[in-house]
């Protein structure tokens, strides 16, 4: 096994590491939609890696991956972030029309949407700052560490951050899979990080915030 293939394989099976600490007041607060959004990326994630290991085209279950992305992270920074809900609202809305747009009729569901998916990062960078900035501009003094939401703000900031550079490359992925090794490198530290998030929501009672 090279290391593209071990690197594609942590990435994987990274999604199961914040499913062992799931607990069901988790599921009646805001992060019910990155449970879901942890769920629904390792399912994504094993199917595409079967397929390409079987030579199968795989980037139209990218394309449906991204668009989901989107909309359960965006109910959950609605949640958080408590901004103006019509700016916010709009900003997606209008992503998501220029997605299903690129997907279909620019870009094609089986050619990879770098163009999208960069935006997409830059989007969620934005929210994830907006959240910092939040923090930082409230008087009150809390430790960081035990709060839920910043642990899984975090994991989703590192993730653009990282993966970025993978949707930068655009057209190249294709022809060269190392290419996804920020991706999946920034992936698997996603998931760590929110492990540690629901780790600390199931342990003290600041899961209402996220």
């Amino acid at each position: 096994m090279n290391t593209q293939f071990a690197i594609a394989y942590a990435s994987t099976l990274s999604s199961l590491i914040p499913l062992f600490f799931i607990r069901k007041k988790l599921i009646d607060s805001g992060v019910k939609f990155i449970i879901v959004l942890v769920i629904v990326s390792f399912l994504s994630d094993a199917i595409m890696f079967l397929l390409m290991k079987n030579g199968i085209r795989n980037l139209y279950l990218a394309h449906v991956y991204g668009l989901t992305e989107v909309i359960l992270l965006s109910a959950y920074f609605i949640r958080v972030l408590k901004i103006n809900q019509i700016i916010f609202k709009s900003v997606v809305i209008v992503y998501l029309i220029a997605y299903v747009v690129d997907s279909f009729l620019i870009t094609g569901y089986n050619s990879f949407n770098g163009v999208l998916r960069l935006l997409e990062s830059f989007l969620f960078m934005a929210f994830c700052l907006s959240y910092y900035f939040k923090l930082y501009s409230q008087e009150n003094i809390f430790f960081l560490e035990r709060s839920m939401s910043f642990w899984i703000v975090t994991a989703v900031f590192t993730f653009f951050c990282g993966a970025f550079f993978s949707f930068l490359l655009g057209d190249i992925i294709l022809s060269s899979s190392s290419s996804w090794a920020f991706h999946n490198m920034a992936n698997v530290l996603k998931n760590i990080i929110f492990a540690i998030g629901f780790f600390v929501g199931a342990k003290k009672n600041n899961y209402q915030n996220g």
